[in-house]
């Protein structure tokens, strides 16, 4: 008997289904440190902190193994 098994059939059919998203950061704030008066203080995470460039995606792609087609073939022999 011979037995075949697809998984992820969405990203078979097009590259673009199927594909599984993960968070781009698990902290929305940052925290910083105290204010001169004394309240603490928070910043957004940034892409790049040099040019400071805001964090604008809350999702990325995953691209590991679970977001991609594949296929699994077995043979199995029967005693009667």
């Amino acid at each position: 008997r011979l037995t075949a098994d697809i998984f992820n059939v969405g990203n078979l059919l097009n590259k673009q289904w199927g594909v599984t998203k993960t968070f781009t950061s698990t902290s929305p704030l940052r925290y910083v440190g105290v204010n001169t008066d004394g309240k603490p203080a928070f910043t957004m995470p940034y892409l790049d902190n040099t040019n400071q460039v805001p964090l604008v995606n809350s999702y990325r792609d995953n691209l590991g193994i679970d977001s991609r087609w594949s296929m699994q073939i077995g043979v199995r022999y029967l005693f009667n």
